[in-house]
């Protein structure tokens, strides 16, 4: 039996883009400690999270609008319009 013959051009795969962060990724997004997202999550603040199983991960679109719900035009308050990804408008 002849064994097939692979091409460069033909079996690379792209990386699939980033769709979730787990606590450690974010923790250095943010350069914050790991406790400091627990301590949020048990507070009922910070991005929307995942749990599956004992695993907990942020979705990235749940994180940019995070950030973008917490953008500051100064110190005093933020900026007036904030979008989530499911259209809700209140914080979370």
């Amino acid at each position: 039996m002849i064994p097939k013959r692979l091409t460069a051009t033909n079996d690379f795969q792209a990386p699939a883009p980033v769709q979730h962060l787990d606590q450690r990724d974010l923790a250095a997004r943010w350069l914050v400690s790991p406790r400091t997202l627990e301590q949020w999550r048990c507070q009922g603040r910070g991005p929307r999270f995942l749990k599956l199983g004992g695993r907990v991960v942020y979705p990235m679109e749940e994180v940019e609008a995070f950030e973008s719900a917490n953008l500051h035009a100064n110190t005093v308050a933020a900026l007036p319009t904030t979008v989530y990804p499911d259209g809700a408008d209140a914080p979370r």
